[in-house]
């Protein structure tokens, strides 16, 4: 069966369920199809799967040597570490911040807490919170260490997280319209909250479908790529990559509330195919995409 016949078929049984869906979009062997089911906005909140956006800059600066997996986080961010830490945030590293296993209890920074807490400084508020876990040892998942893995690209790079991508990345693809929410100081807020169109996120998922190329251009290394997807055993029950859940067939996915919304992708030699989708659950206003691939 040819894409763009497995494309109709999906569209029309989408039209056939009657849930609500916006847009759903597919790319497969060089072709790209598109379908709006409901007229929306340019663009969309991508929430979590803003993590995904956010890993990637990560791995633009570490393939650009500016940083290493296993730098311990207060190299970048110890002047934010507050007296009242527990010692052992000097043993977190940025890797346990990609794999969500930072030694917290909790996660925060979601949306019903972000901006209930004191201060402005959200570097010190996550920093400070307490870690019942050894760093790499149990996994909690958390807006707060990707919002920190986008303060160290800052710090890195002299650019907040949101202008990095779109200087390095970004304006390479074509991706020019986008958004993102940034905290109290101005920092991208890196877990959530980025802002885009169906069609560029259709290129993020491009991208790593095919190893880090686009359009022919090594953007971002096959190494950081394979690093990404690569399904890191955890407490939780499904492996969690660098922003992706992770399956050990190669499957890989990501999502974003308010309900669970799943990208997928394979990477194979022969055929690579990638589907975004933007949906509008029945009892929200809000939009989320998903994507799936498959053999």
């Amino acid at each position: 069966m040819d894409a763009q016949t497995k494309f109709c078929r999906l569209r029309d049984a989408i039209e056939q369920s009657g849930a609500e869906f916006f847009r759903m979009a597919l790319w497969q062997d060089g072709a790209y199809f598109a379908h709006e089911f409901l007229p929306m906005s340019a663009c969309s909140n991508l929430y979590s799967i803003s993590k995904v956006l956010t890993s990637t800059g990560v791995g633009l600066a570490y393939d650009e040597g500016l940083l290493k997996l296993e730098d311990p986080i207060v190299k970048y961010l110890g002047n934010h570490v507050p007296e009242e830490a527990d010692p052992k945030i000097r043993e977190v590293t940025v890797r346990h911040l990609l794999t969500q296993t930072s030694g917290i209890g909790q996660g925060s920074l979601f949306e019903a807490d972000r901006y209930l807490g004191t201060g402005e400084d959200w570097i010190a508020r996550v920093l400070g919170r307490a870690m019942p876990h050894q760093p790499g040892t149990v996994f909690t998942y958390d807006n707060g260490n990707y919002y920190m893995l986008s303060c160290i690209v800052e710090k890195v790079t002299e650019l907040p997280l949101d202008r990095f991508l779109k200087t390095t990345l970004f304006r390479r693809m074509g991706i020019r319209e986008f958004a993102w929410e940034r905290c109290p100081l101005e920092h991208t807020m890196g877990a959530t909250g980025c802002y885009m169109g169906l069609e560029d996120l259709n290129k993020i998922g491009r991208l790593y479908a095919l190893g880090g190329s686009y359009e022919g251009r090594q953007l971002l290394s096959r190494e950081w790529v394979e690093m990404a997807a690569a399904p890191y055993p955890n407490t939780s029950g499904t492996p969690y990559g660098f922003g992706f859940s992770s399956r050990p067939s190669g499957d890989f996915f990501c999502g974003g509330a308010p309900r669970k919304s799943r990208w997928r992708y394979r990477d194979t030699t022969t055929r690579s195919r990638w589907i975004s989708l933007s949906s509008r659950p029945s009892e929200t206003e809000a939009a989320w995409t998903a994507g799936y691939i498959s053999r």
